[in-house]
C-alpha cells in the first residue's frame, strides 16, 4: 500500500512536471516547476513516514550509486558553511533534495511493472512537449509564451529540446520492450515527433547528445543481446526514419516561406552558432576561461552552490574579455556544469559529481549482462544509461543540473538504475534496524515542519517573482511609482530578492527619493557585490546628492568589473576635474577617449587639461577634434584661437577660429 502512496504520486510528476508553468511570474517556467515538483517531493517524502510508521522498524539496502550520490549531495549542503549568498544555495540545494526524494522512491518501490510505468510517463510527457512544439514551429501556435521559440512548455527552445533529448532513449527502450501493439505504437509516434522537434528545435547540443545516447544504446544492445530478436523494431525504425526524412524533404519544397528547411535547421544553426565569431560556442568558451580562473582562486571548496553569477563579474576579462558581458547581460551559469560545480563546490564537489557518472556509467554497462535482471529490465537499463549519457554530455556545453525538470529526469533514470542494481548480488548490502515509537513520532513531526518550510519557502518565492514581473513592466513603461510600490511588494514577501530591491532603488531614485534609493542599493550590494546595475544606479543617485567621495568610490568600483565602460570613465574623470585634480583628470579622459573616440566633449575637456600642462600642439589637437565632432561646441573656437595666437604663433588658424566663434555668439 505505501509503495502505491508513495509510486503513483511520482508517476504523475513526471507526467505533469513538464506542461507545468505559470504566466504570471517573471521566471514563469523555471519556478513554477520547481515549486510543483518540490510540493509533490516532500509530500511523498511524509508518505513513506507513515509506512515506516506501520512497520515499526527501519529496513534499507545502500547501492554505490546511494552513496556516491549521497556524498555528493551532502558535500553541497556542506557548502552553506562558506557560501556567499545561502538563500541561492539553498533553492537549487532544495530542489535537489526533493529529486533525491524522487530517486529513493523509483530506486525502491515494489510496484508490478513499476520501471515500465515510470518509462512510459516520461514518454507521455515527451510526447505532448514534442507535439506542442512541434506546432510552434509549423503553425505558430502561440497558446504558451515564449521567449525563444519553439519552447513548448519551456519558454526556451533549448531548454525543451534538452528534455526530449534525455527522455528520447527511455522511448526508443519502450519501443523495444513493448508487447501490446498500442505501447508500441504510441513509443513510436512520441520517437518520431520527438526527432522532429529536435530537428525544428536548431539546437546543436541536443542533437550531438541524441546522436551519442542512441549510438550508445545500440552498442549495447548488439553487445549483450541476440539482435535478431530485435531485427523487427530495427528495420521498423530505419523505415521511420527514411519516411521522416521524406516528410522533412516534402516541407522544404512545399514551404517557400521557410526556404530550405535543412539548410536552415542544420547547416545556418552550425554557422551562426559555432563558426560566427561572436556566436553562442564562442561566447561559451570564453565563460568557460574566465570560469578556470575563478576555480584557481578557490579550488578545493568553490564559491558555494549558486554563487557563480554572484562572483563571476569581476572575472569576466581574467582570461579573455568576455564580450557578451555588459551591465545588462550577465551570465547567470557558466553553460557548463562540470565546470560551474567545480567553481561552486570546488575540485572536491567535481571529484565527486564525477565519481557518480563513473558509477553510474559502470552499472550502465554491467548491467545488461547480469543473469539476474530480465530481458526488460535490461533493455530498460540501456535506455537509462542512454538518458544518463545524454544528460552528460549536455552537461558540457549547457546546464541541466540547474534546471526543474531535467534535473528531476537526471534522478529519475539514476534510480531506476539504483533498483536495477538493487537486485543484483554484490550490490544486496541490506541494513535494518529497530526505531523507538518516540522517534518515530519526532521524526513525523519533523518532516511535516519540513514540508510546512519548504512550502512557504517556495510560495514567498512565487508570491515576490509575481510582484518582479509587475515591477519590471512597470519600469519599462517608466511608471516609476508603481514600479516601486510592486518591488516593495516583491521585497516584503522575499527579502532576499536583490532583483527587485534594486528595481526600488532605481525607482526611489527617478520619483527623487535619493537617501531611499541609495540605502536600498547599498542593501542590494552587501550580498551582490557586484551587481553592476545596482552600481550604476548607486552611482547615479550618489552624484545627484552632490557626495563626490561616495559618487567616486561607486564608480570606479563599477570600472573595476567594466573597464571599458567609458561614460563611468568619463564620470569619474569629470570628478577629479571639479576637484582640480589635473592629473588624474587627464588619465581618465585619455582613457575614456580610447573607449569613446566619438566624443567631442571628452577631447574639448583633453584639450583644456593639455592646455594647462602646456602641452599646446595636444591641447591644439584636442580641440580641433572635438570641433569636427560637434560644430556647435563654439567655445572651442576661443580656445584654439587663444592657443594659435599666443602660443603656437600660428595667426591665420587664431583668425580662422575667433571669427568662427564670433559668428557663432551673433
Amino acid at each position: 500500500m505505501v509503495a502505491y502512496l508513495t509510486g503513483w504520486p511520482i508517476v504523475f510528476l513526471l507526467l505533469i512536471a513538464p506542461f507545468v508553468h505559470f504566466e504570471g511570474l517573471f521566471d514563469f517556467v523555471n519556478l513554477a516547476q520547481a515549486f510543483f515538483i518540490q510540493t509533490v517531493s516532500f509530500g511523498v517524502l511524509f508518505a513513506a513516514w507513515a509506512g515506516f510508521y506501520r512497520r515499526k522498524h527501519l529496513s534499507f539496502g545502500l547501492t554505490s550509486l546511494d552513496v556516491a550520490l549521497g556524498l555528493f549531495l551532502c558535500w553541497s549542503a556542506l557548502s552553506l558553511l562558506w557560501t556567499g549568498n545561502s538563500h541561492e544555495s539553498t533553492r537549487i540545494l532544495l530542489h535537489w533534495l526533493a529529486c533525491f526524494i524522487v530517486y529513493i522512491v523509483v530506486s525502491r518501490a515494489n510496484i508490478p511493472n513499476w520501471p515500465q510505468l515510470l518509462v512510459i510517463a516520461m514518454t507521455a510527457s515527451c510526447l505532448g512537449v514534442s507535439l506542442l512544439g512541434c506546432g510552434q514551429h509549423l503553425f505558430g501556435l502561440t497558446w504558451v509564451t515564449q521567449v525563444v521559440p519553439p519552447a513548448a512548455t519551456f519558454g526556451n527552445k533549448n531548454m525543451a529540446a534538452h528534455h526530449v533529448c534525455i527522455v528520447l532513449p527511455l522511448t526508443f527502450a519502450l519501443l523495444l520492450v513493448s508487447k501490446k501493439i498500442q505501447l508500441k505504437i504510441f513509443a513510436w509516434i512520441t520517437f518520431i515527433a520527438a526527432c522532429f522537434f529536435l530537428f525544428f528545435s536548431k539546437t546543436w547540443t541536443a542533437w550531438i547528445a541524441s546522436l551519442f545516447a542512441l549510438s550508445l544504446m545500440t552498442i549495447t544492445l548488439f553487445i549483450f543481446f541476440d539482435t535478431s530478436r530485435f531485427q523487427r523494431s530495427i528495420k521498423l525504425i530505419l523505415t521511420g526514419g527514411v519516411l521522416a526524412m521524406l516528410v522533412i524533404g516534402l516541407l522544404a519544397i512545399t514551404q517557400p516561406g521557410k526556404v530550405n528547411i535543412t539548410r536552415d535547421n542544420i547547416f545556418s544553426s552550425i554557422e551562426a552558432k559555432v563558426l560566427t565569431p561572436r556566436g553562442s560556442f564562442h561566447s561559451r568558451t570564453m565563460i568557460w576561461q574566465n570560469a578556470l580562473e575563478m576555480i584557481k582562486e578557490r579550488p578545493l571548496t568553490g564559491f558555494g552552490l549558486e554563487n557563480f553569477k554572484i562572483y563571476y563579474p569581476p572575472f569576466h576579462t581574467r582570461a579573455v574579455n568576455e564580450f557578451l558581458f555588459s551591465a545588462k547581460q550577465q551570465p547567470d551559469y557558466v553553460h557548463n556544469d562540470l565546470i560551474q560545480i567545480a567553481v561552486e563546490l570546488g575540485m572536491t564537489g567535481l571529484f565527486l559529481f564525477l565519481m557518480f557518472f563513473v558509477v553510474a556509467f559502470r552499472q550502465a554497462i554491467v548491467l545488461p549482462a547480469s543473469l539476474q535482471l530480465t530481458r526488460e529490465e535490461k533493455i530498460i537499463t540501456t535506455g537509462v544509461g542512454g538518458a544518463i549519457a545524454a544528460v552528460f554530455v549536455i552537461s558540457l556545453a549547457n546546464f541541466p543540473f540547474y534546471r526543474s525538470v531535467s534535473s528531476l529526469a537526471f534522478f529519475t533514470c539514476a534510480g531506476m538504475l539504483s533498483s536495477f542494481a538493487r537486485k543484483i548480488s554484490w550490490e544486496k548490502r541490506q541494513y535494518s534496524m529497530q526505531i523507538p515509537f518516540l522517534l518515530f513520532v519526532l521524526a513525523g513531526v519533523g518532516i511535516v515542519l519540513i514540508n510546512l518550510l519548504v512550502f512557504r519557502f517556495n510560495v514567498a518565492n512565487i508570491q515576490s517573482d509575481s510582484y518582479y514581473k509587475i515591477s519590471q513592466q512597470a519600469e519599462k513603461n517608466e511608471q516609476w511609482e508603481d514600479a516601486v510600490q510592486a518591488g516593495m511588494l516583491a521585497v516584503s514577501h522575499n527579502p532576499h530578492n536583490m532583483e527587485a530591491l534594486s528595481a526600488v532603488g532605481l525607482g526611489l531614485a527617478k520619483t527623487g527619493r535619493l537617501p531611499q534609493s541609495i540605502a536600498a542599493l547599498e542593501t542590494v550590494l552587501q550580498s551582490h557585490p557586484y551587481n553592476v546595475n545596482a552600481l550604476i544606479n548607486l552611482a547615479t543617485s550618489l552624484q545627484q546628492t552632490g557626495d563626490q567621495g561616495k559618487t567616486l568610490a561607486a564608480m570606479k568600483r563599477i570600472l573595476e568589473i567594466l573597464p571599458e565602460d567609458g561614460n563611468t570613465t568619463k564620470g569619474i574623470a569629470a570628478i577629479y576635474l571639479q576637484r582640480k585634480n589635473y592629473q588624474e583628470a587627464l588619465n581618465y579622459f585619455a582613457r575614456a577617449a580610447k573607449i569613446l573616440p566619438e566624443n567631442a566633449k571628452i577631447h574639448a575637456n583633453l584639450g583644456y587639461l593639455y592646455g594647462r600642462k602646456k602641452m599646446f600642439e595636444k591641447a591644439a589637437g584636442e580641440y580641433e577634434l572635438a570641433i569636427t565632432l560637434d560644430p556647435s561646441l563654439s567655445q572651442v573656437h576661443k580656445s584654439l584661437a587663444v592657443i594659435y595666437g599666443d602660443y603656437l604663433n600660428e595667426q591665420d588658424k587664431s583668425a580662422f577660429h575667433r571669427q568662427k566663434y564670433l559668428e557663432s555668439n551673433q
